[in-house]
């Protein structure tokens, strides 16, 4: 008799060791799952903005992205490549330019009187710059203008003026990196919107590299690729 109800203690002994094992490892699986649970939580809450701004640019194309703000301006898909290609006519694929292909040299800011070749600022679209392209024939319509443009906050900083003989008559377009608005006249509220919109905000994904726009100011030079 005493050795049946020794076994049936140490039976017992092992019994309750048993439970205790069983819900020590429950305890453990249920906390390992919170612990996964809010590692997931944490992952999703770092990458869905990213996701989201992603989803919200139109303007992609190419190995390029442009940071399209909706309702100012129309987006253009980008061409594929944006490289230097010197002393060569690059087709574009929207009038006026706004992304490509173009050379090394970018035009410096300011009001021009002569035309502008589109190689050479569209290598300013890139750096962030805006370039605003005319059709304008009347003397005063074009003094307006010029007055108008100067008086633009920072201007001189990120605005280059160019006449282009391709637009049709009368028409103003304001163009950034992968972004298009055109006038039927000069529409001083819309522009000063586009402007202020864009100016050192949109670019490429090299000037993004470099962490922000770069002014057209200074001495023309190239941007190394």
């Amino acid at each position: 008799m005493p050795d049946n109800i020794a076994s049936k203690k140490t039976q017992q002994r092992k019994e309750r060791r048993e439970r205790q094992q069983t819900k020590g490892k429950t305890k453990n699986y249920f906390f390992l799952s919170i612990s996964l649970i809010i590692a997931i939580l944490i992952t999703l809450s770092l990458f869905l903005p990213s996701i989201t701004s992603t989803s919200n640019q139109p303007n992609q194309g190419g190995t390029n992205r442009a940071s399209y703000k909706s309702g100012v301006g129309t987006p253009q898909t980008l061409m594929e490549t944006a490289k230097h290609k010197d002393g060569i006519d690059i087709e574009y694929n929207t009038t006026p330019a706004s992304s490509g292909d173009h050379w090394s040299v970018w035009a410096k800011c300011g009001f021009y009187n002569e035309e502008q070749k589109e190689e050479n600022t569209v290598h300013n679209l890139e750096h962030g710059n805006i370039v605003m392209y005319h059709n304008l024939t009347q003397a005063s319509q074009i003094q307006e203008l010029r007055e108008f443009t100067e008086s633009l906050n920072n201007s001189k900083d990120w605005l280059i003026v160019s006449p282009l003989e391709k637009l049709p008559a009368g028409k103003i377009s304001m163009v950034a990196w992968g972004v298009i608005q055109t006038f039927d006249t000069i529409d001083k509220s819309g522009i000063e919107k586009f402007f202020e919109t864009y100016k050192g905000k949109i670019f490429s994904e090299e000037t993004r590299g470099v962490g922000r726009g770069l002014p057209c100011t200074g001495t023309p030079t190239s941007m190394s690729k």
